[in-house]
């Protein structure tokens, strides 16, 4: 299994794995804000893996690093507060 020394296959190999986690979420129909954060939260370390990892951002530095986070958790949130306004 030398294929799995490679950071990158690993990474590949957990992105793949929270996909189909929230796959089987929507399948499931489960709902509610516990699936929702739960989902969320799978979003955000993704994000995270391939924009660090495989875009390069890593070795970002400075106000474009916090923009970029800035930008996902404003665009997280905005789903957020879409979900529970049609909830109720």
């Amino acid at each position: 299994m030398d294929f799995l020394k490679s950071y990158a296959t690993r990474s590949w190999l957990v992105l793949m794995l929270l996909t189909l986690t929230t796959m089987a979420v929507g399948e499931q129909g489960l709902a509610g804000p516990g699936a929702m954060s739960l989902v969320l939260l799978m979003t955000l370390f993704k994000v995270e893996r391939i924009v660090h990892r495989f875009m390069g951002f890593s070795h970002v530095t400075g106000l474009m690093k916090v923009m970029m986070w800035l930008f996902v958790i404003l665009l997280l949130a905005t789903i957020s507060g879409g979900y529970m306004i049609t909830q109720g």
